[in-house]
């Protein structure tokens, strides 16, 4: 009995997809938002934005047939895992204080609080000298960032996970596919979503 019940575990251990908020996957995620915002209080919701992201959800189905240009075929059983996975993970609440310098807000108020930074900052800028409002303080303006926990194939070689960034009328938003390559997660693109 005991020895069924080890199998059972290991089996259950060895085929869950999506896994925790792990070190590897902070630190992926964290490069992301530094890419984008440099410096500053990161604001990042505590799941996906639900309308966006049931949008991407739709187009997935057509976004996997575009991994083959990216090196990786998946089986129609990996892609029933990922698309469940998915749906799975939409739900899974972030942890507060991930990040240095960062706040967890809800996702039905995010935007919100943002535009509502962007416009203090703005707001204080006016008062300064033309030359003062460079692109340089256009880049320290906050953004809204969205993500979900990794999801692992292929004994964790291969990690996807959902991530989006918004600040007033622009963005961007995907599947961001990442493989083993030197004992490292190397992105190899992104795929569904889009930018606006």
């Amino acid at each position: 009995m005991r020895l069924y019940i080890l199998i059972f575990l290991c089996h259950l251990a060895g085929n869950t997809s999506a896994q925790y908020m792990d070190t590897g996957y902070f630190k992926l995620i964290y490069s992301n938002i530094r890419h984008i915002q440099d410096s500053g209080i990161v604001f990042y919701s505590d799941k996906p934005e639900k309308e966006i992201y049931a949008g991407f959800l739709k187009q997935m189905p057509y976004a996997t047939k575009a991994l083959k240009d990216r090196v990786i075929t998946l089986s129609k059983r990996e892609e029933d895992t990922l698309m469940r996975e998915l749906k799975r993970i939409a739900t899974e609440i972030q942890p507060s204080a991930m990040f240095p310098m960062s706040t967890r807000i809800s996702s039905d108020s995010i935007i919100a609080v943002v535009e509502k930074s962007i416009r203090r900052a703005v707001d204080s800028l006016k008062n300064l000298p033309y030359n003062a409002f460079s692109s340089r303080n256009y880049q320290r303006l906050p953004w809204a960032f969205f993500f979900t926990n990794p999801i692992y194939l292929r004994n964790r070689t291969i990690c996807f996970g959902y991530f989006m960034y918004y600040r007033n009328s622009s963005g961007e938003h995907g599947l961001n596919v990442y493989i083993v390559q030197n004992g490292e997660f190397i992105r190899v693109g992104t795929i569904g979503g889009g930018a606006w």
